[in-house]
């Protein structure tokens, strides 16, 4: 029989990682570690298929909100450039001038870009997700949670931290 010292540092080895709480308890004369979790929140599993395709559905909604300003973007500014220089001679000036309109044309496209995206996760994405992870009994920030360990959700992690903000 080993002493209560050589038990502990036997679990010390197959502890869980950093955050987890975890019991040890002496069951039948042996020391067992057990995993506490909290009954009150549900484990946010993004393996089950409706939840993700919930979640992939959404973030390609989010993705595809640039596509409208993409092509708004493209056409005037070349339009803008066209013009430019159509009317100026070739000149530092007019590059000078070309710089500073794909810089405004830049910042207008992201900031489009950013309020559509916005307004969508807002008016109706947002209301079904929390509805459905309310009927799961999965809290909101659990979902936050678990979603940077997916790449592909990406668009939808930063939708909702800017909306719970």
């Amino acid at each position: 029989m080993y002493s209560p010292f050589e038990e502990l540092e036997y679990l010390a080895e197959f502890l869980p990682d950093e955050g987890e709480t975890v019991v040890v308890s002496r069951c039948e004369g042996e020391l067992v570690c057990e995993s506490l979790r909290d009954p009150d929140v549900a484990e946010c599993n993004l393996e089950e298929p409706e939840l993700y395709g919930r979640l992939i559905h959404a973030n390609e909604r989010l993705k595809a909100q640039r596509n409208l300003p993409l092509g708004v973007f493209a056409v005037s500014l070349y339009t803008a450039m066209f013009l430019v220089h159509t009317f100026q001679p070739l000149s530092m000036l007019v590059w000078i001038l070309d710089l500073g309109l794909v810089l405004l044309a830049s910042m207008t496209y992201v900031v489009w870009v950013q309020r559509r995206r916005a307004a969508l996760f807002q008016e109706k994405l947002l209301p079904i997700l929390d509805w459905y992870l309310s009927s799961r009994g999965i809290d909101r920030f659990v979902l936050i949670g678990s979603l940077p360990d997916q790449p592909e959700l990406e668009t939808l992690l930063a939708a909702y931290t800017k909306a719970v903000d």
